[in-house]
């Protein structure tokens, strides 16, 4: 049976920058070699996003070594993880049409990153390979109920969006996920820990300015 998405495994890509830079000690030229033969993070397009990216090889290159086992794998278990979620996403929402979808396999910098970006007609959702298990289901279950979320057009996917958008689209992600995952920490309901830590850390000065 054919997947109700595109798939794009980009552990192939990864592997070849890593056999190329795995014993450069030169930071400047890994990153070039970064740049010509992988060049994917989960960061937006722009300058401050290519600066992210720089930031997020440099912390994660000590760890590649350690997960090469992982990475060639692939992302065969990723997407039938996804095919799964999507599914029960699908029949909680109550809409079986899709929008036209790829699910992006990448190798990320351990951050357990997730994201849905339109380009062009497609939706694409991106996921690292190196996330484990229990914690890629509920990132699954949040970001796909981004793209449910667009089939039925309460969201255009677009990476730029009105405040009021950004807020019914993660808070209608966060209660999917809780219905399908009870049991999962905050920080996976939400999807990104280094965000919910940073809001925590600012919750008395946020709730007086709101």
């Amino acid at each position: 049976m054919s997947l109700p998405f595109i798939t794009l495994d980009l552990t192939p890509r990864f592997l070849t920058f890593y056999a190329a830079a795995r014993h450069e000690p030169n930071p400047e030229q890994r990153w070039v070699s970064w740049q010509t033969r992988y060049a994917f993070a989960a960061v937006p397009p722009t300058p401050a996003g290519q600066a992210m990216a720089r930031q997020l090889l440099d912390a994660a290159w000590p760890h590649y070594e350690a997960a090469l086992p992982l990475i060639q794998r692939g992302a065969a278990d990723l997407f039938a993880d996804a095919e799964a979620e999507l599914r029960r996403v699908q029949t909680l929402l109550e809409t079986p049409n899709l929008l036209p979808t790829r699910v992006i396999g990448y190798v990320g910098a351990f951050e357990n990153n997730a994201s849905v970006a339109r380009q062009g007609e497609v939706l694409n959702v991106c996921l690292p390979v190196e996330t484990a298990r229990e914690t890629r289901l509920p990132l699954l279950a949040h970001e796909l109920t981004h793209v449910v979320h667009c089939a039925a057009g309460g969201s255009d996917g677009e990476w730029t969006r009105s405040l009021a958008s950004s807020l019914l689209a993660e808070g209608l992600a966060m209660r999917v996920t809780q219905q399908l995952f009870p049991d999962a920490p905050l920080a996976q309901v939400v999807g990104e820990a280094a965000w919910l830590a940073a809001c925590a850390a600012k919750e008395s000065a946020l709730l007086s300015a709101m």
